[in-house]
C-alpha cells in the first residue's frame, strides 16, 4: 500500500471518529431521540374499550405511539392521563397493522409522565390483542454539558439513561367544569383543540376539564395576563406566555361517564 493509500485511509478512520464523538449535530439529535416500552396492555377479544393503568411509569416522554404485536386493530378514539393533570384526547381512527407503529401521537415539546390511557376501539369476540405502549424519551448531555438551572433531570426505574426537561416558571392545575352556556366550534391554540362557549344559554348541560396554567413567579394576589387596559377596550401588546400570564392550555369536553372516572381515580 502507498504512502498516500495509508495516509487516505487514516483520514477516513479520522473522520468516523469525529463524528462518532458528536462532531455531527444531525447525528447527536439522532441518537438523542429514541422510542421506548412503557407499557403493555392486553385487550380482551370484544371490548370495546379499554383502560390501562401505568402507575410504576415515571418516563418522561415527549410523544407517544401503539405497536400491535400480532393481531390488526382499528383503535377510533385515545384518552391519555397525565402526572401532571393534563388529558389528552385524539379522535382520529387509527389502523395498527402487525409489527408496524402507529403514527405520533400528542408530540410536544416537555416531556411528562403518563398516569393512564384508555382506548375506543373496534374488536372481534377471541383471543386477546397485545400492544405495546411506546414513549419517544429525550436523552440529555453528559452531566458535565449540562447546567443545572436549564433542566430537570430524573432516573427512570431500571434504566440507567438521564432524562430531562426544560425547567419551567409554572404549573399547570386540572379543574372539572360544567356549564349550561351554548358550545360553539372549537377553536384552535398551540396546535390543539379547545372547547369554545358563548355567553348565550344552551339546551345541555356540558361537562369537562380545563387545564389552566399558573406562573410561579407573579405578585401575590395577581392574574397577569398580556392584555392592557386602553379606554373601553382591551388589547395585547405581547404574546401570551405562560412563563408569565394565566392561561388556558386546554378545555376539553367529556361524557358524564368520562368525568366520574376522572374523578373516581
Amino acid at each position: 500500500m502507498s504512502s498516500i493509500a495509508v495516509r487516505s485511509f487514516l483520514l477516513a478512520i479520522t473522520c468516523c471518529l469525529l463524528i462518532l464523538r458528536g462532531e455531527s449535530p444531525a447525528l447527536a439529535q439522532r441518537a438523542a431521540e429514541h422510542w421506548v416500552p412503557i407499557g403493555s396492555i392486553t385487550i380482551p377479544g370484544g371490548a370495546k374499550r379499554h383502560r390501562t393503568d401505568l402507575p410504576e411509569s415515571r418516563l418522561r416522554v415527549t410523544a407517544i405511539r401503539l405497536l400491535a404485536k400480532d393481531t390488526p386493530l382499528r383503535i377510533t378514539r385515545i384518552s391519555v392521563a397525565y402526572a401532571n393533570g393534563q388529558m389528552h384526547f385524539d379522535e382520529r381512527a387509527i389502523e395498527l397493522a402487525p409489527g408496524k407503529p402507529s403514527i405520533m401521537i400528542d408530540a410536544r415539546d416537555e416531556g411528562r409522565i403518563i398516569d393512564s390511557i384508555t382506548l375506543d376501539l373496534q374488536t372481534a369476540p377471541g383471543t386477546p390483542i397485545m400492544v405495546e405502549l411506546q414513549g419517544k424519551a429525550e436523552l440529555t448531555a453528559p452531566p458535565r454539558a449540562v447546567a443545572a438551572k436549564e433542566v430537570v433531570a430524573s432516573t427512570p426505574r431500571g434504566s440507567g439513561d438521564v432524562l430531562a426537561t426544560p425547567k419551567r416558571k409554572y404549573v399547570e392545575l386540572g379543574i372539572f367544569y360544567g356549564t349550561n352556556r351554548r358550545q360553539e366550534e372549537n377553536r384552535q391554540k398551540n396546535g390543539r383543540s379547545l372547547a369554545t362557549f358563548s355567553g348565550e344559554i344552551g339546551r345541555d348541560l356540558v361537562l369537562g376539564r380545563a387545564i389552566v396554567t399558573i406562573p410561579i413567579e407573579r405578585e401575590r394576589g395577581s392574574i397577569p395576563r398580556p392584555e392592557t387596559n386602553l379606554l373601553f377596550t382591551r388589547i395585547a401588546f405581547r404574546k401570551e406566555d405562560p412563563d408569565r400570564d394565566f392561561t388556558l392550555a386546554a378545555i376539553d369536553v367529556l361524557s358524564a361517564a368520562e368525568l366520574d372516572m376522572q374523578i373516581s381515580t
